[in-house]
């Protein structure tokens, strides 16, 4: 089940009301490919047939579109294989905003806990008016 957040600037009070994690629908890799390029899907396909990657997860994170200046949820597949005894992760995310603009992968919050994520990395600020404050709340789950 998704949780519902919502952000809201304490400076400027602009808010953005994202549906992160994910539901019922997004159960299967079938479920989410259309979410992905052509050339998106052949990687993840592929990686899963050689065996390199055994686990692969799909969640919407919160995402920055620069162009747009606003936080959006981003479809993101996240592909697990341990090395070593530790887990390495590859993400291939669908980073295109409602408005077709690119979304980099550094303007990708990774983190489960949208919450922590914003207190902790100080370089996320308003797109709207480049203050570091913000209200972030749980309003419900999705599914």
């Amino acid at each position: 089940m998704g949780i519902i957040y919502k952000i809201k600037c304490k400076e400027c009070q602009n808010e953005w009301r994202l549906f992160l994690g994910y539901g019922l629908k997004h159960t299967s890799l079938s479920d989410v490919s259309t979410y992905f390029s052509d050339k998106d899907n052949s990687e993840i396909v592929s990686l899963i047939n050689e065996n390199e990657y055994k686990y692969c997860n799909f969640n919407y994170r919160c995402g920055l579109c620069r162009e747009c200046n606003e936080f959006t949820s981003v479809p993101v597949i996240t592909l697990v294989k341990k090395v070593n005894g530790s887990k390495e992760y590859k993400y291939i995310a669908h980073n295109i905003c409602r408005n077709n603009h690119k979304i980099l992968m550094s303007d990708i919050i990774f983190s489960d806990n949208l919450s922590e994520a914003f207190m902790s990395f100080k370089e996320i600020s308003c797109p709207q008016c480049n203050q570091n404050s913000f209200d972030i709340v749980e309003e419900g789950f999705w599914d």
